[in-house]
């Protein structure tokens, strides 16, 4: 198991990368990230993660992957909205 911690604010350049791990650390990752109701997707796309493994933490994601990091965070963000109406 492997899992990615990104961020993205307004005003940033690109992504970038807050943690990263395998094992022990990829399930404490999500366990972070569900305790803080941070958005996960876990329907990796092929090959991210192996990607995403190879950046530095704090440093942006690579530009190949910008087209499939915004498409899951357009994802996140319509289940958040969907969320937000239902209550």
């Amino acid at each position: 198991m492997m899992a990615c911690a990104l961020e993205y604010k307004d005003g940033m350049r690109a992504p970038v990368v807050t943690a990263f791990g395998k094992g022990e650390i990829a399930q404490r990752i999500l366990q972070i990230a569900r305790k803080y109701n941070i958005p996960v997707e876990e329907e990796q796309i092929p090959g991210m993660l192996a990607s995403l493994e190879k950046v530095k933490i704090r440093s942006e994601i690579p530009p190949e992957l910008y087209l499939a990091v915004a498409r899951i965070f357009a994802f996140l963000q319509s289940r958040r909205e969907g969320r937000n109406e239902a209550t």
